[in-house]
């Protein structure tokens, strides 16, 4: 158990070292004592083979970030994919982690939402998933698209007049993507694909 902090820690993602030398674990952690709710930072630890932490980084963009997804990069680094925003609702985004564990670049893109699922391309972009909510429409699932610098190349919502949640999202064979979710109605949610 690691709890160097007050409250609000969670793990939500873990990935094997490429060279077998033990995981790297994603989450989120409260440091800041803050008492407003909702308040946490971005938590990249590596633990070795026996479960001995080795190194931690906390990553502090706005003031409601959570790591829920990342994948290794070509680089060597971490692509970081949750919420990224503040004063109080986090927004969907991505953080670009450096083989040195420095952040290289943060951004959100969707309006209020997370990310939960991000993998990178053959020509070293980004395509990311999750909820996305933008002002006067319903939670939408959303499928971004990002450069290797974290610039938009383009954005998609699909979804209908109620709830609709992106969960878990993967590359397709014909070069599409797949996404699967819940969708939410008038006192029913159905399973998403």
């Amino acid at each position: 158990i690691y709890s160097n902090y007050t409250y609000g820690n969670q793990i939500r993602d873990i990935l094997l070292a490429p060279d077998g030398s033990g995981y790297y674990a994603l989450g989120a952690v409260n440091i800041d004592f803050d008492p407003m709710p909702n308040e946490s930072n971005i938590l990249l630890m590596k633990v070795n083979n026996w479960g001995e932490r080795e190194w931690e980084r906390v990553y502090n963009p706005s003031h409601f970030d959570a790591g829920l997804c990342f994948s290794n990069t070509y680089d060597k680094g971490f692509i970081i994919g949750g919420t990224i925003g503040g004063p109080v609702n986090g927004r969907g985004g991505l953080l670009k982690v450096k083989p040195n564990g420095e952040e290289s670049w943060n951004r959100w893109y969707f309006g209020y939402g997370e990310i939960t699922g991000v993998t990178q391309l053959a020509d070293s972009s980004y395509v990311a998933g999750g909820s996305d909510w933008w002002f006067g429409v319903e939670l939408q699932m959303g499928i971004v698209k990002v450069d290797s610098l974290g610039n938009k190349l383009w954005h998609r919502r699909y979804g209908g007049i109620y709830d609709d949640y992106g969960y878990c999202f993967a590359p397709t064979l014909d070069g599409g993507f797949i996404m699967a979710g819940r969708q939410d109605s008038i006192g029913v949610a159905s399973v998403y694909i």
